[in-house]
């Protein structure tokens, strides 16, 4: 009877684990180049599914997270540019005016770099769709100066 019980729970575990659906409606790529003036322009590309949003990083307090950029050893030169089709409008969810994206977003970064150094940091962003969001999510980001 207990090996009966024990393969029946196992069982409803399973079921209930493949029911679960995971979100990772954000796909992330960097790229980099030099600049004539010795920066380097870093380039922080956001793809999302159908549907999904992504914050723009000036969004007023009481809303969804903005993205943002942390730097460990340089800092950007300037503001982080954003190249995309900005949504702004009103949000039922938030009850405030945003500014978002959808299928497609880069933030643009320019920094003082030397060929050998390593520019680390994290980008923090946060993704809705018109349910639900997903909790901010930290990403690492690595580029190898040439």
């Amino acid at each position: 009877m207990k090996k009966y019980i024990l393969c029946t729970i196992m069982v409803l575990f399973a079921i209930c684990q493949s029911q679960a659906q995971i979100f990772d409606p954000v796909d992330w790529e960097f790229g980099s180049k030099a600049l004539e003036d010795g920066s380097y322009e870093l380039t922080f590309t956001a793809t999302l599914d159908d549907g999904w949003y992504i914050y723009s990083q000036n969004i007023d307090e009481g809303g969804p997270i903005p993205t943002s950029f942390e730097f460990d050893d340089h800092k950007a030169n300037g503001d982080i540019t954003e190249n995309g089709d900005m949504i702004e409008k009103f949000d039922n969810m938030f009850e405030m005016q945003v500014r978002k994206y959808s299928k497609t977003v880069s933030f643009v970064a320019n920094v003082k770099a030397k060929a050998g150094d390593t520019v680390t940091g994290y980008l923090t962003y946060m993704t809705c769709d018109d349910k639900r969001c997903l909790p901010p999510e930290d990403v690492d980001f690595e580029f190898t100066i040439e």
